[in-house]
This record gives structure tokens, C-alpha cells and sequence, in this order.
């Protein structure tokens, strides 16, 4: 057998070496080492075409202003159907998550995405929330509340499994060209837009309830408040980091801005300089009310833990320093 072979090669290079030191015997050495891995080098370390990290055909077919809108990827949902298990299938798989844009390699070409799975679960508790509320729009299979969802995310394509034989067929029988999936366009709504109308729901499950009731507007927001109409309000100017937020508005009256990104404790918002609540808002998000005129607001995120963290690392490297320098010159 190969395993009674490789022991008596190693046997021989042993006995070698116990009988010599020179470049033969190195030799010797590495060619045992390249001819007992070299058959299993792929299983150690997979290997894929370099094109593998390129930007995937789908990238192309997407509009290039990427940071204004955000992708639902649904076929990322679907691991079951007999469809998804073709495209999932062996090698297969690592070929139709990138050129499929799956969570989460949207991120390496500056996609941004929603309402998938929590890979990680590092969630947050208001997306987890919101999850919920699409697992339940899609149990219930109403279309028109599903889009409402996705344009209340920012959603402006929806990413479902194209047939397999038709893409297969398509790309020359070749995976690594075929495009798994079709985009579906979804109405946009900015992360950023004044409300037109206030629907109440004390609740994620309520929310799901109220979207199937009517064809709500497109700029509705959903709070935990009674229904009324607020003033129109339009955004000027927007400046937007990873962690903070300009806006220039000009409402007409008492107007609501919804802030289309996660709803967490470490926001704070100024109006003119003036702090200002943060409300919950369509389930995971957050909105801020806004008096008549035009003002400035600034939206800032600063989590204190972190800089307590930065200190504890700081004062530990330090700490590690000071014992290496003792240890390396003792009195």
C-alpha cells in the first residue's frame, strides 16, 4: 500500500542521513517531502482560480452609485429548493456565492446589503427584530408587504435564483461565468427621507399586520405613537461616514426625518447644536423630529466601550514592555 511505501522511503532517507551531511542527502530530504504531500497538497491548502477574486459579472449589471442603496440577496435564503441545490453543489458553491453577490461578499466591491442571515450572530437586536418581520412577510406570502419592507431598507434590487439549465447553458457549461442570479428593481427609497405619513404599531408583529392592510406611501415610517400626518420636509445636503451623519434639511412645518441605519444606544443627534431625541422607527431603524425651517443636523456614533478598551490595551502593552525590560536587564 502507498502508507508501506511512504515508511519504507522514510526509512531509507533516515538511514541516509545517519550515514551522510551533504547536498545529496538534503536532497533526499526534499524529495520525500515533495512526493509524500504533493498528492495531498490541495486537500492542505485549496486551491481556486485567481479570477475568483476579481469583481464577479453581477457587479457590472448594477448601477455604480453603490452607498445610496442597499441589495436583498433572497436567493441567500433558499438552500433547499432542488434549483439552489444545483447551483450549491460541491465546488459549485464557492462560484455561485461570489458571482451571486451572497452574503458577505457584496462588501468587497461596496455593496451594501440587508435583511440576510446573521452569519456571525453579532446582530443587533432591532435587525434581528426585523428579520423576524421578513420571516413572517415571506410565511405569509404577500408581495406587496414584502416590498414595502424592502423599501423601507433602502432596498433598490431583490436577488432571486435564476434556472439553472438556462444559466448553465448560457455560460458554455463553465460555473465560473455563469450568473446565478436575476435582479429584480425595487422602488427606491433613500436612507434619508422625510415622512409623508405616520402609520402607529406597537410592534414588529403589528408593523407585518399593517403592511398587508393597504398600499401604503412610499415614505411611510411606523412608530410606536398614533397616526398622524406630519409636514413635508425635503434633505438639501447629506455627508455620510461609517460614523457620523450631516444632513442640510428644509421642512415646512413639523416634519419627520427617518434615518434609515440600525437604531442603537451610542447615536446621538443635534439639531442646530441642539441635542435631540432619537425615536424607534420602522422596526430597526430610527427617526428624529424636526421643527419648521431649515436646519442642520448632525448625527454622531461614539461607543464609549471602545475607547475603554483602547486604554486596557494601551496600559497591558505598556505593562508587557515594562516586565520584557526588566526581565532583559536585572539588577
Amino acid at each position: 500500500s502507498m502508507a508501506l511505501l511512504r515508511a519504507v522511503a522514510l526509512a531509507g532517507v533516515i538511514a541516509l542521513l545517519n550515514r551522510r551531511r551533504d547536498a545529496l542527502a538534503g536532497l533526499a530530504v526534499v524529495a520525500f517531502i515533495l512526493i509524500d504531500l504533493g498528492p495531498v497538497a490541495f486537500e492542505v491548502a485549496p486551491r481556486i482560480s485567481s479570477t475568483f477574486f476579481t469583481p464577479p459579472p453581477a457587479v457590472s449589471l448594477l448601477p455604480d452609485d453603490r452607498a445610496s442603496y442597499r441589495l436583498f440577496n433572497q436567493a441567500a435564503l433558499d438552500s433547499v429548493s432542488e434549483n439552489a441545490q444545483r447551483f450549491l453543489n460541491g465546488e459549485q458553491g464557492y462560484w455561485t456565492l461570489r458571482n451571486g453577490l451572497f452574503p458577505t461578499t457584496p462588501g468587497l466591491w461596496g455593496f451594501r446589503t440587508i435583511l440576510e442571515k446573521d452569519f456571525d450572530k453579532t446582530e443587533l437586536l432591532p435587525t434581528l427584530r426585523l428579520r423576524e418581520a421578513l420571516n413572517g412577510v415571506l410565511d405569509r406570502g404577500d408581495g406587496r408587504a414584502l416590498t414595502a419592507l424592502m423599501m423601507m431598507s433602502n432596498v433598490r434590487y431583490r436577488l432571486l435564483y435564476a434556472d439553472y439549465s438556462s444559466v448553465m447553458r448560457q455560460a458554455g457549461g463553465r460555473i465560473e461565468n455563469a450568473l446565478p442570479v436575476r435582479a429584480l428593481a425595487v422602488p427606491l427609497v433613500p436612507r434619508y427621507y422625510f415622512a409623508d405619513e405616520i402609520a402607529g404599531a406597537a410592534n414588529n408583529g403589528e408593523v407585518v399586520n399593517r403592511l398587508m392592510e393597504k398600499a401604503w406611501s412610499h415614505r411611510v415610517a411606523f412608530l410606536e405613537t398614533k397616526s398622524y400626518v406630519p409636514a413635508a420636509g425635503m434633505v438639501t445636503r447629506l455627508v455620510e461616514t461609517a460614523q457620523k451623519v450631516d444632513l442640510d434639511v428644509s421642512c415646512q412645518g413639523s416634519a419627520l426625518l427617518v434615518i434609515g441605519i440600525t437604531r442603537h444606544k451610542y447615536w446621538r443627534a443635534r439639531v442646530d447644536g441642539r441635542a435631540a431625541q432619537l425615536i424607534p422607527a420602522n422596526i430597526a431603524f430610527q427617526a428624529l423630529s424636526v421643527p419648521q425651517g431649515n436646519h442642520h443636523i448632525e448625527l454622531r456614533y461614539r461607543n464609549p466601550l471602545v475607547v475603554i478598551g483602547m486604554w486596557i490595551s494601551a496600559l497591558a502593552l505598556l505593562g508587557l514592555i515594562a516586565i520584557s525590560w526588566r526581565s532583559s536587564n536585572p539588577s
